[in-house]
């Protein structure tokens, strides 16, 4: 049965849920006994799989340079089909779109497990981690409320834990990186940025790495904006700091899908698709 047709046959709970607004009943108590149960099993499902994020973090810890120059090769069609097989075997109308991107730091959260772990600062370069990953884990779960914390178990059941791999994005150890920014003396001026580090893809199940790649990420060396547009060409004003944001996001976009095998691809999008 295809994952769609077995998403139409609604759980117990939906089903419940759909006649008290269809009809104004009021669920039994074994229904609303089943519905809590779905919802304890989805939460222990989505405490597992935090764990091994945080054990895919531990993992990637204090890793060397020879680890950043390490390039292996991605067997893309066969992770293709591990992907393909999970989304098979999950209860979800959702498919696969490519690999989420996530700046290693990030990851940090899930294996401390703590409330301040969630609130960490984790830099100037936060920004490399899949906003539509990153916001369900702003907050630990236990100080989320009950129905947010389920809809985030909800979502690692349906999408990430069958997306099976991240691309894990390590930054070098010793060789320090930073964004550009404008040169305060010559507004047309800047100081362009620089990242060093690997691609690790990873299965997040078993931590296996299975596949790396180096990425070094420069600003072009000219980088152009537009300010003063009127009508809608003022869609495409920016200040002089976000052109040179855009540009190496592009840039980073661009090294991270040379690592990615083409049978899978990158779903978090840095602005490519709208420039």
């Amino acid at each position: 049965m295809s994952p769609l047709a077995r998403r139409l046959l609604l759980s117990t709970g939906a089903v419940t849920v759909l006649t008290v607004l269809a009809f104004g009943s009021t669920p039994s108590e074994e229904d609303l006994a089943r519905m809590e149960a779905e919802k304890q099993e989805r939460a222990v499902a989505g405490d597992a799989w935090r764990a091994k994020l945080g054990a895919v973090h531990t993992k990637l810890a204090g890793v060397d340079d020879a680890f950043i120059s390490t390039k292996t090769a991605c067997d893309g069609k066969a992770m293709r089909a591990k992907i393909d097989t999970a989304f098979d075997g999950a209860d979800t109308i959702m498919s696969f779109s490519g690999l989420r991107v996530v700046y290693h730091p990030f990851l940090e959260r899930f294996a401390k497990d703590d409330a301040a772990a969630y609130k960490a600062d984790v830099g100037e370069f936060a920004w490399m981690t899949d906003d539509t990953f990153s916001g369900h884990f702003t907050e630990h779960p236990s100080e989320r409320a009950s129905y947010a914390a389920d809809d985030t178990n909800e979502r690692i059941a349906e999408s990430f834990a069958p997306e099976t791999y991240l691309a894990v994005v390590v930054p070098h150890p010793d060789l320090g990186s930073e964004m550009g920014m404008p040169d305060e003396g010559d507004e047309e001026a800047f100081e362009g940025g620089l990242f060093i580090g690997s691609v690790a893809i990873v299965e997040v199940e078993t931590g296996e790495i299975a596949c790396q790649g180096t990425v070094a990420v420069e600003s072009s060396e000219v980088v152009e904006w537009q300010e003063g547009g009127r009508g809608l060409n003022s869609l495409k004003n920016e200040t002089f700091a976000e052109a040179l944001r855009a540009d190496f996001e592009d840039n980073f976009e661009d090294a991270v899908g040379k690592v990615v095998p083409s049978e899978l691809g990158v779903s978090t999008s840095y602005g490519h698709i709208f420039r």
